[in-house]
């Protein structure tokens, strides 16, 4: 998938990020999970945002690291609406 931005680009992301965690229809992967999360987070989707501070949390895909978890988190609390900014 192209590295594009905007409102489909990041839901497209997230997605992704949400497949490669379940491992649905992808195998499970949760770096890749992160990576395609960033990318989203990075253009305001919040739901991504909230994962990507769950997966620093919790040490999955990254190196845990408690300051990006609350970094991406407090980003998430801040976020108004779960869609893609336009």
């Amino acid at each position: 998938m192209a590295q594009r931005s905007g409102p489909s680009a990041c839901n497209s992301q997230s997605s992704l990020g949400f497949r490669y965690t379940s491992g649905d229809g992808v195998k499970q992967d949760y770096a890749e999970a992160v990576r395609w999360w960033r990318m989203a987070a990075e253009q305001g989707k919040a739901d991504a945002q909230s994962s990507l501070g769950y997966m620093y949390d919790q040490g999955n895909g990254v190196q845990q690291d408690y300051a990006q978890a609350v970094r991406w988190s407090q980003k998430f609390s801040g976020a108004r609406c779960y869609v893609c900014p336009i």
